[in-house]
């Protein structure tokens, strides 16, 4: 044991609590994995399943948890919080974390599973965190570490594999394939934007402005484009509880629930268990199956994030 590590390990009773609690916290975080999980898998099944355009299911997806939010930060009295967050110097990066961040996010991830498939859509968006590190790298001027370098390489070798190029039975439509990465980038654009402005606003906080900003620009797309129908109450009902509480409020609860007692290396290092779950939903529920090359492309990905992760530890 180092002397850091000495410094950093709790007295003996609280050590011995925090131990206790962790088998709760790994399955609170396992839990957020599943649910985050199924959110390709659910967009399918309920536009499959209802007369519902994409981007209004993706606009009641970010109401929905922009409305419990901004229900429990009246109730708990910091809306002021929220409001901090448009100031001159934060109202750039606030407009940026919710309209790039969310609604361009969900509308590109949303099609990209429509072109690309469920499996395809969600591995490529977790290239999200070797573009963080290099956004980083870009905008940020920090040092790209060489398991940094790495994990970038291993993630855009396994885009080539993911998108079918070595595939002899054919590839990833090239529309579904810029979709996967611009989601991707929408993804990691969240942490960039949100290092600034969570020094000056607790997570929550800048979550529902994020969220909230977004389902307003989500909103616009869907009238611009689509027009102002709406599925039927049915539908709308089945649209909020699936992907506004199932996969956006319960797992985000969970995950922090977990983070908040294991600490961030090991709650990321569980919840790459996500896009490994998504395929295999994908694969047994919506009849999706990987060819070799991109499921090695696939493994790459997943592998760049450990990289990623343990590079940001050390």
């Amino acid at each position: 044991m180092t002397f850091a590590e000495q410094r950093s390990e709790p007295p003996a009773p609280i050590a011995a609590s925090i131990s206790g609690r962790q088998p709760l916290a790994v399955a609170a975080i396992l839990g957020a994995a599943i649910c985050w999980s199924f959110i390709g898998v659910a967009y399918e099944l309920l536009l499959n399943e209802y007369t519902v355009d994409p981007v209004a299911l993706v606009a009641l997806r970010a109401t929905s948890a922009t409305a419990a939010l901004l229900g429990f930060l009246i109730l708990k009295r910091r809306t002021r919080q929220l409001r901090s967050l448009f100031t001159k110097r934060l109202v750039f990066a606030t407009l940026c974390i919710g309209l790039v961040s969310t609604t361009g996010f969900f509308i590109a991830l949303i099609y990209a599973f429509e072109l690309a498939g469920v499996a395809v859509g969600t591995v490529l968006l977790y290239l999200a965190p070797s573009l963080v590190a290099l956004g980083a790298w870009l905008f940020f001027r920090e040092r790209l570490t060489r398991r940094q370098g790495i994990a970038l390489g291993c993630a855009l070798v396994g885009v080539v594999g993911v998108s079918g190029l070595l595939n002899d039975a054919g590839s990833v439509q090239l529309g579904g394939l810029a979709l996967g990465l611009a989601s991707a980038a929408g993804y990691a654009s969240y942490s960039l934007f949100g290092h600034h402005l969570l020094q000056h606003a607790p997570g929550v906080v800048v979550l529902t402005a994020s969220l909230g900003l977004g389902a307003l620009g989500l909103w616009t797309v869907q009238l611009a484009v689509f027009g102002p129908d709406l599925p039927e109450p049915w539908a709308i009902f089945w649209i909020v509880t699936v992907t506004g509480f199932g996969t956006t409020l319960a797992p985000m609860l969970l995950y922090t629930y977990g983070l908040s007692r294991v600490g961030p290396a090991r709650a990321i290092l569980v919840a790459t268990l996500e896009p490994v779950l998504a395929i295999v939903w994908a694969f047994l529920i919506l009849g999706e199956a990987l060819s070799a090359p991109q499921l090695a492309g696939g493994a790459l990905v997943i592998a760049s994030i450990v990289v990623a992760n343990a590079a940001r530890h050390h």
